[in-house]
């Protein structure tokens, strides 16, 4: 999310659809410290070589010196290697090192916290229920794409993200592991491409047909169209409503986002990756329950809107704008352009 935020599947971690994403950047530079307790200084630029959005790993190249000029075998000389490790023989309760440039710490110097390794978590796309460390080493904004090492000073994981929980006023660091990025490296270092095994691309899908449908019990994804048209009323507390599809990966998983939208505010989300894996048929009907922030207001006109795809960059269908109590609720529409997404 640094270096390449526009990546296939940065947006499935967040549910930031690809419009509100940052752009690339121009330029990559890369900083080199002399040691601990002296400051970083521009040394070179880079290119992005490999990367996977839903993982949020990257590999860089450094391919010219600071001022421009194409990098030679003297000007990286000086460069010092981090062995690797093996991020599947880590435990709960073992030591990590975080270093990296939070802009919290106010210095161009590397700021180094330590801590454990506090949990693993799971994640069914990644098939692993080492998907993430969650640690006790200060991780703050700025610590992404550093490093975080074990007692030996090998390379075990990137850092991330922080997971803030206003209600305890708590937070803990993600630390993604390096076993993770392996296959990244082998194919920057062999200058092959690398394609992200996490994400559906897309191909031809087409959605249509966006419905207001009578509520079903759980939020989420449901193959098929059992539900009766139903239009919605002032006080509900979420919105299901169906689509027709067409040209689905059949018994593959893709990504689909659904907003609901008032006063230019998103006020429901939900999306199929949550879900993962959830396994489509090649075209037919489904459904999904929305919730809402609030309770549907009268006199207020909402819009659903449906993204597809890894970084849900395209617009898979749209309802004309409804207000609650509408005798139609949301009209259907033919997938294809729409107003901009949320």
């Amino acid at each position: 999310h640094v270096v390449n935020p526009q990546a296939a599947g940065q947006a499935l971690g967040t549910g930031t659809p690809a419009s509100k994403l940052e752009k690339d950047p121009d330029t990559i530079v890369v900083a080199l410290s002399p040691g601990l307790d002296r400051a970083a200084e521009v040394r070179f630029q880079a290119t992005v070589v490999a990367s996977d959005g839903y993982l949020d790993l990257a590999v860089i190249r450094i391919t010219k010196t600071a001022a421009g000029a194409i990098v030679d075998a003297k000007d990286l000389a000086a460069l010092t290697e981090i062995e690797v490790g093996d991020s599947d023989d880590v435990k709960t309760g073992d030591p990590i090192r975080v270093v990296g440039y939070p802009g919290v710490a106010g210095s161009a110097a590397p700021t180094v916290t330590d801590g454990q390794i506090a949990s693993p978590t799971s994640d069914d796309r990644l098939k692993s229920n080492r998907a993430e460390f969650n640690t006790t080493a200060a991780v703050a904004p700025g610590n992404s794409g550093g490093v975080a090492v074990d007692k030996h000073g090998k390379l075990i994981g990137v850092p991330s993200a922080i997971v803030f929980d206003k209600a305890t006023v708590s937070k803990v660091g993600i630390v993604r592991p390096v076993n993770f990025a392996k296959d990244l490296i082998a194919k920057a270092r062999a200058s092959e491409p690398y394609v992200s095994p996490n994400i559906t691309p897309l191909t031809d899908e087409a959605m249509s047909g966006l419905r207001s449908v009578a509520a079903v019990s759980a939020s989420g994804y449901a193959i098929g169209c059992e539900s009766a048209t139903a239009k919605p009323k002032p006080g509900d507390t979420s919105l299901t409503v169906a689509f027709d599809y067409t040209g689905f990966p059949t018994d593959h998983h893709q990504d689909v986002l659904f907003a609901v939208v008032a006063n230019d505010k998103v006020v429901g989300v939900v999306e199929s990756g949550g879900q993962y894996p959830f396994a489509w048929k090649g075209k037919g009907c489904a459904t999904v329950t929305i919730p809402l922030a609030s309770p549907l207001a009268p006199a207020t006109d909402y819009v659903v809107t449906a993204l597809v795809g890894p970084n849900y960059e395209r617009t898979g269908a749209t309802t004309k704008p409804f207000s609650v109590g509408d005798a139609a609720g949301p009209a259907p529409s033919a997938s294809g352009p729409a107003p901009t997404a949320p």
